[in-house]
């Protein structure tokens, strides 16, 4: 009778460290859902559009160019059998639709014909200083006085050149070989440069 009550009581322990073990095992916790952080490139704007263009020209009997009525192109212009002295059509231009960032706009400017003067028009471009042209023998201008395009905001026929001409010298002697005038537009963010010459050196 003895040894029946000892076995009943070590039976009794054994139930109770049971319990004790299991009662460890029941933390209290919650946990909350995945927070993912996805990354999309920057842009300038999904349907940005940065474009430079000219009108079509045509010479007239007085030997000088003018501009038709034609709508403009994407691609130079060849002025044959120019005349000394004549003034010449010629309106390079650039648009920019679609911007969804503030950005700087550029261009670049050949012109080292000393027989073909043609000023950039300086109520749009003001040249960039300390500038190094990507295109040999090239300034570097930005738009207005910093450059800065604002978000949001379109531009239609910013004129590149001074009165949309340039004019022949009336000095020409024995045949003479013209330089090309070359013409190229440039916009990148503003965000991450200090001002439009910064962008300009480290953009392209």
């Amino acid at each position: 009778m003895k040894l029946k009550k000892t076995l009943t009581a070590v039976v009794a322990v054994a139930l109770v460290a049971a319990v004790s073990v299991a009662g460890t095992l029941a933390y209290l916790s919650k946990s909350t859902g995945p927070v993912t952080n996805t990354f999309t490139a920057g842009s300038l704007g999904k349907n940005m559009a940065l474009e430079l263009k000219e009108t079509p020209v045509q010479q007239g009997t007085d030997g000088q160019y003018t501009l038709t009525s034609e709508t403009p192109i994407a691609q130079g212009q060849k002025y044959e059998n120019v005349l000394p002295g004549s003034t010449n059509a010629k309106d390079p231009h650039v648009n920019v639709t679609g911007l969804t960032t503030d950005a700087y706009l550029f261009v670049e400017v050949v012109n080292n014909d000393p027989n073909i003067i043609a000023e950039v028009d300086s109520t749009n471009w003001t040249e960039v200083p300390g500038a190094v042209a990507k295109t040999e023998g090239a300034k570097v201008y930005m738009y207005k006085a910093d450059g800065k395009v604002a978000t949001g905001t379109d531009l239609n026929k910013v004129y590149v050149l001074k009165n949309n001409q340039f004019k022949v010298s009336d000095k020409l002697t024995g045949d003479v070989t013209f330089q090309d005038i070359v013409v190229k537009s440039y916009i990148c963010q503003a965000a991450g440069f200090t001002n439009a010459a910064d962008a300009w050196a480290k953009a392209f």
